[in-house]
């Protein structure tokens, strides 16, 4: 069993990897390109439309967009800043793992499992070069974590939060958030038996705490895309960008 004080100044060391990535410069293509969309919102004062240089950009939802537009607003146009959102969301998963090691295991489980997700070459690299996938990773594990405690608690609280994070989730990166979410609930649910967590009132006000949560970026793509079918994208006039989020589709 690893010491706290061993296990704490490996945080640290952890850390101060993150901190010094975030002051390198942004990597080309995705990251680069992404942050260039989120500083257009500042300085143009639109947080409706989303556009890839001159193009109007259908492919992703706006919440990674949103969350970075408001660290340059708050901080300035920076490198750095825009890496805050990837990394405090990165910090969020790491505490969803340690909580839900705990839940399911032990506070040393949970330490371990936070430690060894923190370390993991992909979500360093997600801090690091920042696409939309540390703002998914972190509300994804953190929705993992509250839907488990609720199916183990019956805490209201618990599936609130729970449909609070599958939103901010479904809100950066469409439908697959909603994939990954609900594949280890379910196995969860069966290995259980619990089924009748789901048969609840409670159940109904975390769908709705999730429709309010992802209510501004349909708003956002209705305004942009549905409001107006006569806009071209792809050589496709009559785009449904809230069909398109739902479905995954270009139809």
């Amino acid at each position: 069993m690893i010491s706290n004080l061993r296990y704490w100044f490996l945080i640290l060391l952890i850390v101060l990897v993150y901190i010094a990535g975030s002051f390198v410069t942004l990597f080309e293509n995705d990251s680069a390109q992404f942050a260039v969309m989120a500083m257009r919102m500042v300085n143009e004062n639109d947080f409706v439309n989303l556009f890839k240089g001159p193009n109007e950009y259908l492919d992703k939802p706006h919440m990674h967009y949103w969350l970075a537009a408001i660290s340059f607003k708050i901080f300035g146009i920076h490198d750095w800043a825009y890496r805050i959102p990837g990394i405090l969301a990165t910090l969020l998963g790491a505490y969803s793992c340690y909580g839900l090691g705990k839940l399911l295991y032990n506070p040393h489980t949970g330490k371990l499992a936070a430690l060894v997700f923190m370390t993991a070459q992909t979500i360093v690299l997600g801090a690091i070069d920042v696409r939309t996938d540390a703002v998914l990773t972190g509300f994804t594990i953190f929705a993992i974590w509250q839907l488990t405690a609720y199916i183990e608690k019956g805490n209201l609280l618990a599936i609130l939060l729970g449909g609070f994070g599958a939103g901010m989730a479904f809100s950066t990166k469409g439908q697959i958030a909603l994939v990954v979410i609900g594949l280890p609930i379910l196995c969860h649910l069966a290995y259980t038996r619990k089924w009748y967590r789901f048969l609840s009132w409670k159940v109904l006000l975390a769908i709705t705490v999730f429709g309010l949560t992802i209510a501004p970026m349909l708003y956002a793509y209705y305004l942009q895309f549905d409001l107006h079918p006569e806009k071209v994208i792809r050589g496709r006039a009559n785009r449904s960008g809230i069909f398109f989020i739902f479905s995954g589709t270009e139809f």
